[in-house]
C-alpha cells in the first residue's frame, strides 16, 4: 500500500511538472488570477462592483500595453494572447457593470479590441498609436 502511494505521488508530481512545463504562460496567469480572486474574497472586495470594474479596466489596459510590447518585438503571436486576455478583462467588466453607465462605451472597446486581434490573426500591420489610442479611451472610462 505504502508503494503505491509513493508511486501515485510520484506519478502525480511529474505529471504536474510536465504540463506547467508545456503551458508556463497559461498557467501563470490562471495562478495570478486565483491569487488577485483570494485576495479580494479575503478583504472583502467583492463586495464594491465598481471597484471590481475598475481592476478589470486596469488588466485590460495592462494585457494591451504588454500586446503593444510584443507587436513592437515582432512577436504576433503572444500580442495575440494579449488581445485574447484584453478581451476576456473587458467582458468580465462588462458583466460587473451592473448599474450599467459604461456599459456602451466597454462593449465599444471591446469591440475595437475585437478588431485589433482580427488584423493580427490576419497578419495585417497594425500601428502601435492604434494601441494608444484605446489605452487612452480606457483611461478616460476609469476617470
Amino acid at each position: 500500500m505504502r508503494a503505491l502511494t509513493v508511486v501515485a505521488v510520484v506519478g502525480l508530481s511529474f505529471g504536474l511538472g510536465y504540463y506547467v512545463g508545456q503551458r508556463p504562460d497559461e498557467v501563470k496567469q490562471h495562478l495570478q488570477h486565483l491569487s488577485g480572486e483570494l485576495i479580494e474574497q479575503t478583504i472583502g472586495l467583492d463586495v464594491d462592483r465598481r471597484l471590481a470594474v475598475e481592476r478589470e479596466l486596469l488588466e485590460a489596459k495592462a494585457s494591451l500595453l504588454e500586446a503593444e510590447i510584443h507587436l513592437l518585438t515582432e512577436n504576433r503571436q503572444r500580442a495575440t494572447q494579449q488581445l485574447e486576455r484584453t478581451l476576456r478583462h473587458l467582458t468580465t467588466a462588462l458583466e460587473m457593470d451592473v448599474d450599467g453607465e459604461r456599459s456602451a462605451h466597454i462593449r465599444d472597446l471591446r469591440d475595437r479590441v475585437k478588431g485589433l486581434r482580427e488584423h493580427m490573426t490576419r497578419g495585417e500591420p497594425l500601428s502601435p498609436q492604434v494601441f494608444d489610442d484605446v489605452q487612452r479611451d480606457i483611461d478616460a472610462l476609469r476617470s
